[in-house]
């Protein structure tokens, strides 16, 4: 798989550790002069004093914001295989026909079989992770662990 052109990076960023992995993810694409879209700088969730009714235009907002990033890349660096929406983001880039580098922070034995397939290369540790970005490339999906 090709790292080539601008990349959306999918993961959660609802807490400290998550926001450290992004970050993290961010300096390294910047590093390497790697364009990026990070829905943790393009979107702000909505102030809790905010209506129900104003809160959900901002979520559809966002919703759509994201989506059209996702269309606008050319592949999609995931970096979470258990949060919903980056679940859901990562389907969609495959909808999309967008190369998706799936990146697993802590080395795990198990993954879904949606995910195996889907994704076209796996990186696993930030080691392989800084190579293959570095190279520009990452060999093609050659999971070796459990799916289930």
């Amino acid at each position: 798989m090709e790292l080539i052109g601008r990349c959306y990076i999918a993961g959660p960023f609802f807490n400290d550790a998550d926001v450290a992995i992004i970050r993290e993810v961010e300096d390294n694409l910047s590093r390497l002069g790697i364009k990026f879209v990070s829905p943790r700088l393009e979107t702000t969730a909505p102030a809790e004093n905010l209506s129900p009714y104003d809160k959900k235009e901002i979520w559809e907002q966002i919703f759509a914001i994201n989506v059209e990033n996702v269309e606008d890349c050319d592949w999609m660096l995931s970096t979470s295989v258990s949060d919903q929406g980056t679940i859901f983001e990562a389907g969609t880039a495959f909808a999309f026909g967008k190369p998706i580098l799936g990146f697993l922070p802590t080395p795990i034995n198990k993954l879904n079989l949606m995910l195996v397939c889907g994704y076209n290369a796996i990186a696993c540790g930030w080691d392989e992770l800084e190579n293959a970005l570095e190279l520009g490339e990452i060999a093609d999906n050659q999971w070796e662990g459990e799916i289930e």
